[in-house]
């Protein structure tokens, strides 16, 4: 299960066909559409010329989660661009100019296991590297021995060295998938991927009805004592933008043309996991539209919080809301909802939890003050 994807938004990219599709529900719509304008907004930075755009394809066997807040979906070229050489590379420019650089397969996985995976791959280097020095120098020792006795312990050190290897080299396998996915993408009989022209011809066709809406009203109080009254008005849910000034194409205009729906609200409880400066357990009490983000719930919380310390004097520093994100918790287990999901699109187990704000880089404080509610 993974903490930014929820089953029924992953099933639907991997039920979409090239010939037919049944239509998405709301919350399916709304990924749809993040993933379509992430897709297009990361192309048109990269240069990618327009029209090879609907033939750029994104991986659908698999949600890669590389750390518990770093997951993603693979944006494939091409079956014949996939580990291209450089001088075929479909980037306009030289990729310096675009922020990136094109290299070798196994450079890009070391990196990659480096950034993500330091313990993993300095592990894996040292038994590697000892299982190797110690392997010819066995087998050095052997070829010196006079006793047939120091010969066969000779040996038998060196079958448990190869039995060593060949189970780390089960290991190596297991975790490098960069290659499968290169290999996978490679081949033309295999349905790993959806063509971004799909997915454009499937927005495309959608109808009008239970999808977007224009605005939201919303209004919040804390638990604590002190009563906020909040009124936001004008709130566009956050959904695809547009490509900025990238050349104008029919289909990629009328992927993120606005549509009206009616708006449906409900009341969310959301609890402070950080260091407020009010009493532990304050909560802030808000009435939100269905596609009210978990951005903007942060945003409304730390907003209110911070103003409720203030006016119980107490001294609260600078807090940037990009610090912080929100979570579900449901007993021992968190899931910690990606800035553009909304609340109200929960489903259970986790829609009957406790929803928390935490700073990012506090994995355990959501989990930690869910059990105290709980005790």
């Amino acid at each position: 299960e993974n903490p930014h994807i929820t089953k029924e938004e992953w099933e639907w990219l991997r039920s979409v066909d090239i010939n037919t599709c049944s239509p998405p529900t709301p919350v399916q719509f709304v990924f749809h559409a993040a993933l379509v304008g992430a897709a297009s907004r990361l192309l048109h930075d990269l240069d990618i010329d327009t029209d090879l755009i609907p033939s750029q394809r994104l991986y659908r066997l698999q949600v890669f989660q590389l750390q518990f807040d770093v997951s993603f979906i693979i944006l494939l070229p091409k079956i014949e661009d996939v580990c291209s050489a450089p001088s075929y590379s479909p980037l306009k420019s030289l990729p310096v100019q675009q922020g990136c650089l094109i290299l070798p397969l196994q450079v890009f996985e070391t990196i990659h296991f480096c950034a993500y995976s330091p313990e993993f791959i300095s592990t894996y280097c040292r038994l590697s590297l000892f299982i190797e020095h110690f392997s010819t120098f066995i087998q050095y020792e052997q070829r010196n021995s006079l006793l047939e006795r120091d010969i066969r312990v000779y040996g038998d050190i060196l079958a448990k060295l190869s039995e060593f290897q060949q189970r780390l080299e089960n290991i190596w396998k297991s975790v490098r998938w960069i290659g499968n996915v290169a290999s996978t993408a490679r081949d033309k009989q295999a349905k790993c991927a959806v063509p971004l022209g799909r997915l454009f011809a499937i927005t495309n066709g959608l109808d009008d009805n239970g999808y977007h809406s224009d605005q939201g009203t919303r209004s919040g109080s804390t638990s604590s004592g002190s009563t906020l009254h909040l009124d936001v008005s004008d709130l566009r849910p956050r959904s695809a933008s547009s490509i900025g000034d990238s050349p104008s194409e029919p289909w990629l205009d009328e992927c993120f043309q606005p549509r009206k729906a009616h708006v449906s609200t409900g009341v969310i409880k959301v609890y402070a996991a950080y260091q407020c400066g009010l009493t532990s357990g304050t909560s802030v009490r808000l009435q939100v539209a269905s596609t009210t983000t978990a951005r903007e719930v942060v945003a409304l919380v730390v907003e209110q919080l911070a103003k409720a310390a203030a006016e119980c004097g107490k001294i609260v520093g600078s807090i940037d809301p990009d610090d912080f994100c929100l979570a579900a918790v449901v007993g021992s287990r968190e899931r910690r909802l990606r800035d553009d999901f909304p609340p109200m699109k929960l489903q259970n187990p986790w829609a009957e939890g406790r929803l928390f704000v935490r700073r990012r880089d506090s994995v355990l404080a959501a989990l930690q003050k869910g059990n105290e509610a709980v005790v």
